[in-house]
């Protein structure tokens, strides 16, 4: 069995975008006498976002410089690679930490379980976080997008199968994301572990299987998830299908998964 891991959300804690990225760009444009609310910041980076995700070609949309220059350049401020800059200088990892319970890959290597990496961000700024945090000891494989050479993201199956080809089956998939993860791995023919941490008190102190079946009979709760999650989708509630959103186990956090495994 391969085990397929998110990123951000599931292994990392990342406070980057939250504590930095707006600091960073609202210095900048002070340093120019542009006097611009953090806010504004924020919505038309994230609308910049949304607009390249819902192109053909997705991969720009996870270009966090890239965002930044096309919207900086209205300003006539210039902006280069700072982000990958900050994300390859040691400072990154006071805002990109481990998880307490990330403890479980050494159990999950010692049971000889086979784990890689599935994440949408860009090489160039998630692979030194990989390697600055240690975590690429646990992980036969580790998927990234990368321009010119991986140009998938989820969750399109084609970078799910990238992640397994020449592993054995059966694959599962353990995100925090209904639509990138959950829906990804289960049109690419994988189980799927939801990984809830901030999971309802009703559903949270429940055993696994029974909170699996209320959360998935709770559609109103499922389609407030995907939505907050992926909220540029073109589409209304009653047009998605539901069931294709729908985790074969939902956890609270990964040391659960010694109970499934």
């Amino acid at each position: 069995m391969v085990l397929i891991f998110d990123l951000d959300g599931v292994l990392v804690r990342s406070t980057f975008f939250s504590d930095i990225l707006m600091k960073m760009i609202c210095q900048k444009c002070e340093d120019h006498d542009i006097n611009i609310e953090r806010t504004t910041v924020f919505q038309e980076v994230l609308r910049r976002f949304v607009t390249k995700l819902n192109a053909d070609d997705k991969i720009p949309a996870y270009d966090w410089d890239l965002l930044v220059k096309e919207y900086l350049d209205e300003y006539d401020v210039s902006w280069t690679c700072e982000i990958e800059d900050f994300f390859n200088s040691d400072e990154i990892v006071k805002y990109s930490t481990l998880y307490r319970d990330v403890g479980i890959l050494d159990w999950l290597a010692e049971k000889g379980y086979e784990m890689v990496i599935v994440t949408n961000g860009l090489h160039k700024y998630q692979d030194s976080v990989v390697k600055k945090l240690g975590l690429q000891k646990f992980f036969k494989k580790i998927v990234m997008p990368d321009p010119g050479k991986l140009e998938f993201v989820k969750p399109y199956p084609d970078i799910f199968k990238n992640a397994t080809e020449g592993f054995q089956e059966p694959h599962t998939m353990i995100g925090d994301s209904l639509y990138f993860d959950i829906y990804g791995a289960k049109q690419a023919g994988y189980k799927a572990i939801w990984l809830m941490r901030r999971l309802p008190r009703k559903y949270k102190e429940l055993p696994i299987q029974a909170r699996t079946e209320k959360v998935n009979q709770n559609e109103k709760y499922l389609l407030n998830n995907i939505f907050r999650g992926a909220s540029f989708l073109k589409v209304t509630p009653e047009q998605l299908n539901i069931d294709a959103f729908k985790p074969d186990h939902v956890i609270r956090n990964l040391n659960e998964l010694k109970e499934l495994l």
